[in-house]
């Protein structure tokens, strides 16, 4: 019966009885585990190893983990682990595991693991995680090329309808719409680039149908690259959906009901109503300084270029307090209305915006609309009062 064993190999040490496959969880529950996951599992009995290459790993007791993974500075690892470790925290979080064994020549296989092994070295196994373009299955993905070279060939067809790295992870999403909404305010541009086929495999899921689809040259034969796929854990997936009432479009149009009625309220009394406006103008500003702090501050390459700032916008910050202190009311006023033809212009032209933005805050937006021209018709009613 094999064994565990984290022995580095040595070079010529794999048995012609070694196998290696591929091995792919299913999305979990979690945030940081609903996009699945992927590893490498390599059985060598005569050598009585049973292994698994994990990209996926990182120090979550480190006391700067919030801070790192924030400023896009945590550093994920290699971890060299014992497979039943990984189907006893499958079989507690409900996920399937899929094993597709490789169909790989022994010079591929030992170039494969003579990889991972200097990968494994304490020098070589840290390395700053991309979620999009470095992570633990693109990883796996690049490892096979490297051990494999030219006689591996991905068979990837164009999907009929092209997909954005935003678009990809959107249906992982589908009932975490709140981490959803928070991904998409957070990600920039470089998010809603198409992806190419290639890149699909940063998911494991699709990593899993690209190995199902390749092809790989032995002897001058073109063979399926997986020679058996089955499942190795089977879950009950849970397909309750979202009830509509939790969802953040649900929310938000509550809000804007909200504001809408006091603000007719304001109207019907004459009053201003400006605390409404610090909470809503100051959210929405300390939300911009957010993004800023992410496209200028951090080393997330996805959350630069945000549209979100159309909105967003830090300048709220100073302009409720020169409001609220009744400070150059014509400049107020000018900015409140620019700023309601800004949101307004952007609404118009939603589909026109590079960035794709989430339409769950839709909602807000017209609030934020509609307290500008507020504004704008209170300073303008109380202008004569007021002193310049």
């Amino acid at each position: 019966m094999s064994v565990f064993s984290t022995r580095q190999l040595k070079a010529d040490s794999l048995s012609t009885s070694a196998e290696f496959s591929l091995l792919t969880v299913s999305p979990g529950n979690e945030l940081y585990n609903c996009f699945g996951h992927s590893a490498f599992l390599l059985i060598d009995t005569v050598n009585n190893v049973f292994k698994n290459y994990n990209y996926g790993t990182f120090d979550g007791y480190d006391p700067n983990f919030y801070t790192k993974f924030v400023r896009g500075k945590l550093l994920y690892s290699l971890a060299v682990e014992n497979p039943r470790e990984l189907v006893a925290t499958a079989i507690d979080e409900n996920r399937s595991i899929t094993k597709q064994v490789l169909n790989l020549t022994q010079v591929q296989k030992q170039r494969l693991v003579d990889f991972l092994e200097k990968n494994y070295l304490i020098e070589n196994r840290y390395y700053k995680y991309d979620f999009f373009y470095d992570n633990c299955s693109s990883r796996l993905r690049d490892a096979l090329v490297y051990a494999c070279g030219d006689s591996l060939k991905f068979n990837l067809t164009a999907p009929k309808e092209e997909k954005s790295f935003r678009g990809l992870i959107d249906p992982f999403l589908e009932n975490k719409r709140y981490q959803d909404l928070g991904m998409d305010l957070g990600l920039g541009l470089p998010a809603d680039k198409i992806a190419t086929p290639y890149q699909y495999m940063f998911l494991p899921e699709h990593l899993m149908n690209g190995f199902a689809g390749a092809t790989i040259n032995i002897n001058g034969k073109e063979e399926k690259l997986v020679s058996i796929q089955e499942p190795l854990l089977l879950n009950t997936p849970d397909t309750a959906c979202t009830p509509f009432y939790l969802k953040p479009w649900f929310a938000f149009w509550i809000l804007f009901f909200i504001i809408f009625g006091i603000t007719y309220y304001h109207h019907k009394k004459e009053l201003n109503g400006y605390w409404l406006d610090v909470i809503l103008f100051g959210a929405s500003g300390l939300f911009g300084i957010v993004i800023l702090l992410l496209w200028f501050g951090t080393d997330h390459g996805v959350t630069i270029k945000n549209y979100n700032l159309i909105w967003a916008v830090p300048f709220h910050l100073i302009a409720i307090p020169m409001l609220l202190m009744k400070i150059s009311p014509k400049r107020m006023s000018s900015y409140f209305l620019i700023n309601f033809f800004v949101i307004f212009f952007l609404l118009i032209f939603w589909n026109f915006v590079p960035q794709e933005l989430n339409v769950a805050i839709i909602p807000f937006l017209m609030a934020l609309a509609l307290r500008s021209m507020y504004i704008y018709y209170r300073i303008d009613k109380d202008f004569v009062r007021w002193k310049v």
